[in-house]
């Protein structure tokens, strides 16, 4: 295939993006004219779930956009960016954000042409999120935000057990466990009473939902320590999910491990470490 990544000459400042979004937006293509205004249709693959917006650009399955871009990106909100980081493969990202809260998405619409400029300049810089690896028998998942247990009928309890690393740290009834990263900080562990924390710090975050233990309350823990956390429920079986985007019914009393991954999510950044506190400082309503 023509201008797969890597194949440009070294002199080059010419840039492939590969494109994806959520279709459901009413703003997307709005949004993708904006953008095929500010890039040359030949520097750009587009997400074949999008075909029905677009005419005449190059087509790719979204598992393919990380191997033929040198950035994707995302039209959305934060989920379609997490979507987007499960097939990204080592290619960084950035979100356009057309959803709501938007953490995650770096850039409002009518910021595509500066930012544009930007990344062809180069002026930009990478943050390298912590990834959660979750190991159930032969199965292995990754999280950039976090995984959450929670009983299949949200209405029942179940009864949760915690170890670290081989240790028991809790059993207690409670509505679910989110097991979170510090970038998946923001997002369900906030909303269920967890800390907010840098997100590009390595640490893991449990937070009990809704614990019928008082006493209970949210541990940070550092990335190199291995969680195994086990539910069981009478007869209303078990979901897991990752970021949202993937879902597991499974048997009560199954064991999932988790750590810290090898791998990390890059995400492109414009401005330095103080953006985040900026960014919470408007999205929570703090200033």
């Amino acid at each position: 295939m023509e201008n797969k990544k890597g194949e440009k000459s070294a002199n080059s400042k010419i840039l492939i993006f590969g494109i994806t979004g959520n279709p459901r937006k009413a703003a997307i293509k709005d949004v993708l004219n904006a953008l095929f205004y500010a890039v040359d249709k030949n520097d750009i693959f587009v997400d074949k779930h999008l075909k029905g917006l677009v005419n005449n650009v190059k087509f790719l399955e979204e598992s393919e956009l990380g191997k033929y871009s040198d950035i994707i990106i995302t039209l959305g909100g934060d989920g379609t960016l997490l979507r987007a980081a499960r097939f990204a493969e080592n290619t960084p990202l950035l979100g356009i954000n057309i959803g709501g809260m938007g953490f995650l998405t770096q850039i409002e619409p009518k910021d595509i042409e500066d930012a544009i400029e930007k990344l062809k300049k180069g002026q930009y810089s990478i943050s390298e999120r912590f990834v959660l690896s979750v190991k159930n028998g032969e199965h292995t998942y990754t999280a950039l935000n976090d995984i959450t247990m929670r009983a299949k009928r949200p209405w029942r309890m179940m009864e949760i057990s915690i170890c670290v690393d081989n240790v028991l740290l809790s059993k207690f009834k409670a509505d679910g466990i989110i097991v979170s990263t510090p970038t998946g900080s923001t997002a369900y562990n906030l909303s269920a009473g967890g800390p907010i924390t840098h997100p590009e710090e390595k640490l893991m975050i449990l937070t009990p939902i809704c614990a019928h233990k008082l006493t209970l309350r949210p541990i940070v823990l550092p990335h190199w320590m291995k969680v195994q956390i086990k539910g069981q429920t009478k007869g209303a079986g078990i979901t897991v999910s990752f970021d949202g985007q993937l879902n597991l019914d499974v048997a009560s009393r199954e064991v999932f491990t988790i750590e810290g991954s090898e791998k990390t999510v890059k995400l492109i950044e414009f401005e330095d470490y103080k953006r985040f506190f900026k960014l919470i400082s408007k999205k929570l309503s703090w200033g």
